[in-house]
């Protein structure tokens, strides 16, 4: 496979997202403008100043500030500083399955099913977190596994890179545990190891929490209190919580299912899959009870396997959608009736698929072993918080594309292989062009509302858009007025005091009120257009706004 080495997954995914001019975005997108915010303030020279005190988020506001010193603030800078770290992170996974002696050709669809991931691919246009500690994870893992026994470069590299992963989310303190089969020695020379993993990461987190202490936090106290009680009231029900991991560990394996495809398609197609199933006493049993699982969730959803509240993956596409009447968005193929249920039998199947291969595996190698417990340990830690949200998953999917890899001895590419691999590809293309499509179309017709005589800040066009108006002012503004410590995690809105608002379909009696249809093109339906509606709303009407917000 030298014509085709596996780090070309990396070149294709920089190609594809290149293809979508992703320096033309001038627009937060979901959470990015909570992250966007200290950049922007750094280089305007106003000091640093998070606002959402559960990541640390220390590394990647640097980092986002030392690609904006350039040319200034903007998202399509952040937009590409977060590209960068994306394609490096595909070009690290692809070196660390040849580094684990996985075969070439398996490690190129491995990496190019990660590049292509629905939600690697469009978190990477985003300023979230997820791409830049993923990329920190992976280079930890990546220079741990480089290391002889008797090496503490890499040893120290890794260190450095779980405390570079600790200083863009907390978790990052889970990464050097599991590291530990990966170590060499009896059990002391294993704990200095450990050690030597570990300290940078806690003192890098110990740093984080002493600066924040000793900084004004009180903007984001209130919600991080109200979050806090969320959380111990779901951790206090425990059939609520059993029941609950149980829901997202099937929806999660159905999109599994989705996202390793490919590899479905080639253990299906290699010659006595299914003959050999019914002699073995640990694959049968692992895919029936996964496709009964999966099969159950999928059954009682009704719909297209979604995690849970807040999803990337949608019915009308990909991106969390922010704006009233999604249901009327332009989709093309994924509006229709048939295909969201057609992928999710499809999902199904592949997931038990996946679960008999995966049962075959044994005695795996320690470097294989310490990276599949590195990012359970990561999954483990959000399964079990009391918000999921469906970009966890890629957690998930490192682990389970690595024990594919593993899986299938001997690999070959054949026709449906790549078809399903292109399928996946078109599919995140797609999905994040109309994403950024329609985001572009929803800030265009806010902004027409000066027009009307409408200040954009009083339009309420998604908390994204809201946020990056009127967030900072509406918090000093409560602070003032009341201890800040009671100011909820959405206090900040005021959307009772909107003029207008931005819908992808006028609401049933507000009809009268279109100020401006702004249409948009998008890849989903290539052969139609999208529209989005600037809308007046009428006195005391604004509220209900709230709802499609």
């Amino acid at each position: 496979m030298k014509k085709w080495p596996p780090s070309l997954a990396a070149a294709i995914f920089a190609l594809a997202a290149l293809s979508l001019s992703p320096w033309g975005r001038s627009f937060p997108l979901n959470d990015d403008w909570t992250y966007a915010l200290p950049v922007k303030n750094l280089l305007a020279h106003k000091g640093l100043r998070l606002y959402d005190t559960f990541h640390t988020q220390l590394l990647q506001t640097a980092w986002g500030w030392l690609c904006g010193v350039p040319s200034g603030f903007s998202f399509g800078a952040l937009t590409l500083s977060t590209l960068c770290l994306g394609t490096a992170a595909v070009w690290l996974f692809s070196r660390l399955l040849l580094r684990l002696e996985l075969e070439p050709p398996a490690a190129l669809l491995g990496a190019f099913c990660l590049a292509f991931n629905p939600l690697f691919f469009v978190l990477s246009f985003t300023f979230m977190t997820e791409i830049p500690y993923l990329f920190m994870l992976l280079l930890s893992v990546y220079l741990f596994t480089a290391r002889s026994a008797e090496s503490r470069r890499s040893l120290w590299g890794a260190s450095l890179g779980a405390a570079g992963a600790t200083l863009i989310r907390p978790t990052g303190i889970l990464l050097p545990p599991g590291l530990l089969p990966g170590l060499p020695g009896g059990p002391g020379r294993k704990l200095r190891g450990l050690l030597v993993l570990w300290l940078p990461a806690l003192a890098a987190l110990a740093c984080w929490w002493f600066w924040l202490r000793s900084v004004d936090a009180t903007q984001v106290s209130g919600a991080a209190s109200g979050i806090h009680s969320e959380a111990f009231r779901y951790w206090s029900r425990p059939l609520l919580l059993l029941a609950e991991t149980l829901r997202r560990l099937a929806s999660g394996a159905v999109l599994c299912g989705l996202f390793l495809l490919p590899f479905s398609v080639f253990f299906i197609s290699r010659p006595g899959f299914f003959s050999g199933l019914r002699g073995d006493r640990r694959a049968l049993p692992a895919a029936a009870a996964v496709i009964i699982l999966c099969g159950i969730y999928v059954l009682l959803a009704g719909r297209a396997p979604l995690p849970g509240a807040g999803n990337y993956i949608y019915r009308t596409g990909l991106g969390y959608v922010t704006i009233y009447g999604y249901s009327f968005k332009a989709s093309g193929i994924l509006g229709s009736g048939s295909f969201w249920p057609l992928v999710s039998a499809l999902s199904v199947l592949s997931a038990g698929v996946l679960a008999a291969e995966f049962s075959r595996l044994k005695d795996l190698p320690a470097p294989v072993r310490s990276c599949l417990l590195v990012f359970a340990l990561q999954f483990g830690f959000v399964l079990a918080a009391p918000r999921f949200f469906d970009r966890y998953l890629l957690y998930a999917l490192v682990p389970a594309l690595i024990a594919a890899c593993a899986a299938a001895r001997p690999f070959y590419f054949s026709v449906p292989v790549l078809a399903a691999a292109g399928a996946l590809a078109l599919f995140s293309w797609a999905g994040t062009g109309d994403y950024l499509a329609w985001n572009a179309a929803k800030w265009e017709a806010a902004y027409r509302s000066a027009g009307h005589g409408i200040a954009p800040a009083d339009v309420a066009g998604g908390f994204d858009y809201d946020a990056w108006h009127n967030y900072e002012k509406r918090m000093a503004q409560l602070k003032q007025e009341s201890a800040a410590s009671f100011v909820g995690e959405w206090g900040w809105q005021d959307l009772p005091s909107k003029k207008a608002v931005v819908v992808f379909s006028p609401p049933p009696g507000l009809e009268g009120g279109v100020l401006e249809r702004v249409a948009y093109r998008t890849p989903l339906a290539p052969f139609s257009r999208g529209s989005v509606y600037l809308i007046k709303l009428p006195a005391r009407a604004a509220a209900d706004a709230k709802s499609g917000t």
